[in-house]
């Protein structure tokens, strides 16, 4: 896939609704959010756990995607709120990463805080 400058400057919303007709486009979102959502998994989780975490959130994300609200052209919310949905696969690993704050959360686009919970007895992963 050859990016276009049209296509980085473009935001998440644009590129979620192109990635309907062109799934390649998909990766722009990914070479832009995926480094700070691993940073983020990785100070929580450890390295070994983050690369499957990112790796869980960016398929269901890409898999979900038709249901994205393209009036909000920042996807960061929404890909930290995947792991936060009962049976999010990302939750099933024993990793969640859930959204609180005012109207909803960051998620909801409320502006809340994103921190993450480990699953399993005594808050430990199995």
């Amino acid at each position: 896939m050859t990016t276009t400058r049209e296509v980085i400057a473009a935001d998440d919303a644009t590129l979620i609704g192109r990635s309907l007709h062109e799934p390649e486009i998909f990766a722009v979102l990914f070479d832009r959010h995926a480094p700070l959502l691993h940073r983020y998994v990785t100070r929580r989780l450890g390295p070994g756990e983050a690369e499957d975490v990112v790796a869980d959130t960016f398929l269901a994300a890409f898999q979900s995607r038709g249901d994205y609200d393209r009036g909000r052209p920042d996807a960061r919310p929404w890909l930290y709120g995947i792991n936060a949905a009962p049976g999010s696969s990302v939750r099933g690993r024993g990793s969640l990463l859930r959204v609180a704050g005012p109207h909803g959360g960051a998620a909801a686009g409320g502006g809340g805080t994103v921190a993450l919970v480990r699953g399993g007895p005594g808050g430990r992963r199995p």
